[in-house]
């Protein structure tokens, strides 16, 4: 029995030994797949969260409805609001865009506006959108990333427009020419007939601007303009 006593113990030091090292190697185990765990339900909230702030918002309108001041106000870098003028992309290919160059500026657009999305931006998109294909399309970028749409249409009386377009910015100092009455008409008439099916609309001769972003804060957020600070928070 002696003679047996120091490998009895050997024995008992190697199993409880290797014992304590397994039970060692499950702590850290669980313990690192809990950090992992951890690590990736962190990310899904954040990605969530992102993806339930992000909106797209598109307004549709002739020149001088105001749009391009309705955007420019919705716009906030810190809240990560960009505005998006899909005419900046004409001058990448001339200086008066023919029908094939058109498609062009929109594909362009288009890339933009989901690289925006991608980065966690939200994005306000406006255009004449005399033909309206793109904004399918727009609206089809965002769903794949899943972002929420309000599609816009601003409505204007027609001699207003006219008299917009004689005043606006520049045209006194020479900088830009008036689009002239007969173009704002005919643009005119055809937004009309062809209201965008299912776009909320917005009268910028009936309400001041900040009515309108007042306006389309609520249809996007369910609260007034004082909202897009909140957005982020």
């Amino acid at each position: 029995m002696l003679a047996d006593a120091p490998f009895l113990t050997f024995w008992l030091f190697n199993y409880f030994f290797h014992s304590s090292i397994l039970i060692l190697a499950r702590i850290w185990f669980i313990h690192f797949l809990i950090l992992v765990l951890a690590r990736k339900v962190v990310q899904f909230n954040r990605y969530y969260s992102n993806v339930m702030n992000q909106f797209l918002i598109i307004i549709r309108g002739a020149p001088a409805s105001g749009k391009t001041t309705i955007a420019k106000k919705i716009r906030d870098f810190k809240n990560k609001i960009v505005w998006l003028k899909v005419d900046n992309f004409k001058d990448f290919f001339s200086n008066k865009v023919t029908k094939e160059e058109q498609k062009f500026v929109d594909e362009c657009a288009l890339a933009t506006l989901d690289y925006l999305l991608s980065k966690g931006f939200s994005v306000v998109m406006e255009k004449i959108f005399y033909n309206s294909f793109i904004i399918p399309r727009a609206i089809e970028v965002a769903n794949k990333r899943g972002v929420s749409t309000k599609v816009f249409q601003i409505i204007c009386p027609l001699a207003v427009l006219q008299e917009r377009d004689r005043t606006r910015p520049g045209i006194k100092e020479g900088c830009r020419k008036p689009l002239g009455d007969k173009a704002i008409e005919r643009i005119y008439k055809h937004l009309i007939e062809t209201f965008y099916p299912g776009a909320i609309k917005l009268d910028t001769h009936k309400l001041s601007l900040d009515d309108c972003v007042n306006l389309v804060s609520k249809s996007v957020l369910g609260y007034n303009s004082s909202g897009w600070k909140k957005i982020r928070t």
